[in-house]
């Protein structure tokens, strides 16, 4: 063969090879953990982004354990941020800066859902728990949302 066509054909074969396949991801070392199903499950779900005193929402899902007797649950949002429209019952505490739902005396599951006034402009979190039979868990889910 000759130094030309060899050439062309190494040239051919650079500019036709078969891609090689990406390496396999690294594992995520920090991955979401798995809810205990002995354990009631409260997940908070909060919008994107939020705009200065334009109405927005929290939700949190609630799932109660068949084994649950009573529940309720108390969320704290950020300083300053005024609540309304509690579904399932709940209430404003002004004393104490909470949204409480409950007591809840069975197992079935709820989503419950605040309306909120934001103010600020920057990110801020919200903070709150589940007590179920007389044990409080951290809700999980989304605890920050930015403006």
């Amino acid at each position: 063969m000759s130094s030309f066509l060899k050439k062309v054909l190494d040239l051919f074969r650079s500019i036709f090879k078969k891609p090689t396949p990406p390496p396999d991801p690294e594992p995520n070392p920090d991955p979401e953990p798995e809810p205990d199903p002995t354990v009631i499950a409260a997940i908070r779900s909060l919008p994107d982004s939020y705009c200065n005193e334009v109405e927005t929402w929290t939700k949190i899902q609630v799932t109660p354990t068949d084994k649950t007797v009573c529940w309720a649950i108390e969320d704290a949002p950020p300083s300053g941020w005024t609540p309304s429209k509690l579904d399932h019952g709940g209430a404003w505490d002004s004393v104490n800066k909470k949204m409480k739902w409950g007591p809840f005396f069975e197992s079935k599951p709820k989503t419950l859902h605040a309306k909120l006034i934001p103010v600020g402009d920057g990110p801020v979190s919200f903070s709150g728990v589940v007590s179920e039979d007389g044990k409080s868990y951290p809700i999980q889910g989304d605890s920050t949302v930015s403006a």
